[in-house]
């Protein structure tokens, strides 16, 4: 159960500093999220090209999933994340091994058969099985986190202050068609759904 609890903690949080990284990212970006998953991008901890060639390629699949509504595209996104972040590993594998054998060789075994299990792997399997319907987008332009999980239902920002904008303009827009003619804004907000 424990574990359990990990993964989700672990997979939301690097799901969502990934997606919501700047694209595409500088380097400040780039060592933030390496030091802050570690585990996730300790096979290319010395490839800073390499870093962001997979930050950007796995984060444009996670963005497109994010903004995606249809669970088979959405779904579609997540295993392309998966695969580039697999791309991403086999990249950094050498021509030769140490016992001889062709880097390809190993490389092939690893696209035939079942990956090795990682933690971006899992995180994302994660997503894929419990988070998927509620990964939304927030309406805000000019929101700087636009990757969000869902509390609510119909949930359409990722927080309070988000939604403020809209707020104001529905009762701005509310009290020039109704000034004065007896209803009061407050009917009007019982209505509305953040």
């Amino acid at each position: 159960m424990a574990d359990q609890v990990l993964v989700k903690k672990l997979a939301r949080k690097l799901l969502l500093d990934w997606a919501n990284l700047p694209n595409p990212p500088d380097g400040d970006n780039l060592k933030w999220i390496r030091l802050r998953h570690p585990d996730v991008f300790s096979f290319i901890a010395n490839d800073d090209e390499g870093l962001k060639r997979l930050v950007e390629r796995v984060g444009y699949c996670l963005r497109q999933a994010w903004k995606d509504s249809d669970p088979l595209r959405r779904d579609w996104f997540l295993f392309t994340a998966r695969q580039e972040y697999m791309y991403g590993m086999l990249g950094t594998l050498p021509a030769v091994t140490r016992d001889g054998r062709r880097g390809w060789d190993v490389a092939r075994k690893l696209i035939l058969g079942v990956p090795p299990r990682t933690a971006f792997d899992v995180a994302v399997f994660y997503a894929q099985s419990r988070l998927a319907h509620k990964m939304r987008y927030c309406q805000n332009k000019d929101c700087n986190t636009r990757y969000f999980l869902q509390r609510k239902k119909n949930q359409k920002y990722c927080s309070v202050k988000c939604t403020e904008p809209t707020l104001l303009r529905s009762k701005r827009d509310w009290w020039n068609a109704h000034r004065g003619k007896g209803a009061s804004p407050k009917d009007h907000n019982e209505n509305q759904s953040i």
